[in-house]
């Protein structure tokens, strides 16, 4: 079975984009930073990798575009992948105060503030 490397765990985005680009028959190799992802490769723990490069409203990651220089690897193809997230809260909480503490991924943040939602 191939073995594919991504950054999250299983049913995470990149696992789905994973299954989109190389099929259902692959086993995840679960990463905790895209650092990581690379170290999997290097140690022949998996066979390919699934990595975020592009985002459409907060643009590149850069740093994965560094990994993917230092570790002399080559993109082999995209997959686009619509990501739908949402911003749950128990019932009658105001949107306007009683939010006090957000904790997300840097990346969505910048989406979320695009959409003026923090």
């Amino acid at each position: 079975m191939t073995k594919i490397a991504i950054q999250g765990v299983h049913g995470c985005f990149h696992e789905q984009a994973a299954r989109l680009f190389y099929g259902n028959e692959i086993g995840v190799c679960e990463c905790l930073s895209f650092e990581d992802l690379f170290v999997a490769l290097d140690q022949g723990k998996a066979s390919g990798a699934i990595m975020a490069i592009e985002n459409t409203v907060a643009g590149g990651l850069l740093p994965n575009y560094s990994l993917l220089h230092k570790h002399s690897r080559k993109v082999k193809g995209e997959v686009f992948l619509r990501i739908q997230q949402n911003l749950m809260a128990l019932p009658g909480t105001d949107k306007d105060g009683s939010v006090r503490l957000l904790l997300n991924w840097l990346q969505n943040y910048s989406v979320w503030r695009f959409f003026r939602l923090v």
